[in-house]
């Protein structure tokens, strides 16, 4: 499965739809967007009230802020390989967080519940 791609990202949209975890650690939210940048590629999503949902054609206004790294190092995160807390910690991790700090680390919960969701569907391990 191609991570950088729209139909990886509409199928984990749909797999965290139904995951009740996701939904509870993302309740919180009201319209919190951010972006994934996956090498060249980007993906806007947001989470609102416990729904994740992506936001294609919309330019980075309104966008709290942005995870970015390479394809390899995003691979480990989305299969559970390594943590996302690991990812983008700056001695350990390739994956950079940018943007508004608070909102980042408001995120943590669903971001950690969303990267366990994308871990079971791509067969790998989900850390809890």
């Amino acid at each position: 499965m191609d991570i950088s791609g729209a139909s990886f990202w509409d199928a984990l949209i749909a797999a965290a739809a139904e995951d009740a975890d996701l939904r509870i650690k993302s309740a919180h939210a009201r319209a919190c967007a951010f972006a994934v940048r996956i090498d060249d590629a980007q993906h806007l999503l947001e989470f609102h009230r416990g729904v994740l949902a992506r936001l294609e054609g919309r330019d980075l206004t309104g966008v709290g802020f942005s995870i970015s790294g390479p394809k390899g190092e995003w691979e480990k995160v989305i299969t559970g390989s390594i943590p996302y807390a690991r990812a983008i910690n700056v001695f350990h991790g390739r994956l950079r967080v940018e943007g508004d700090a608070l909102s980042a680390m408001w995120m943590t919960p669903a971001l950690w519940q969303l990267w366990r969701v994308s871990a079971r569907l791509t067969g790998g391990i989900a850390h809890d």
